[in-house]
């Protein structure tokens, strides 16, 4: 039996962090995927929901510094 579409926009963002991180160790032919990958929750969940940043306003005075 088929399991309903449960993913969330993070979980997509996830899947795609992945995606980048596997094509360019394939690109650049050397790397370990493993900290990089294993790292991926940790840092959706500190830009997406702890962090405070604006990317359009680098400068901004109350932006938590990452």
């Amino acid at each position: 039996m088929c399991e309903p579409n449960t993913s969330t926009p993070l979980d997509e963002r996830s899947r795609l962090l992945r995606r980048l991180i596997l094509r360019s160790l394939q690109r650049s032919g050397r790397g370990h995927p493993g900290s990089a990958l294993s790292l991926v929750e940790i840092l959706r969940v500190l830009y997406d929901d702890i962090l405070r940043y604006d990317p359009l306003s680098p400068h901004w005075p109350e932006r938590d510094r990452c």
